[in-house]
């Protein structure tokens, strides 16, 4: 049985993926981030998302 982790950007269980910081994002979503230009409407929503690995790693 394959262990799954759940992606910090789509939100789904995966099998494949890294690891930033403490965030894991899956195989799919980081083919996604990594093709996806400024001016496209999905790059906010990216965005958004990894700004939390950010949030993540500030200790108080």
């Amino acid at each position: 049985m394959e262990k799954t982790n759940h992606c910090g950007v789509c939100e789904r269980q995966k099998p494949r993926g890294i690891y930033i910081y403490q965030m894991y994002i899956c195989e799919d979503c980081e083919k996604e981030v990594i093709s996806t230009e400024p001016g496209d409407v999905r790059y906010s929503y990216f965005l958004k998302k990894l700004k939390s690995i950010n949030q993540s790693t500030i200790h108080s």
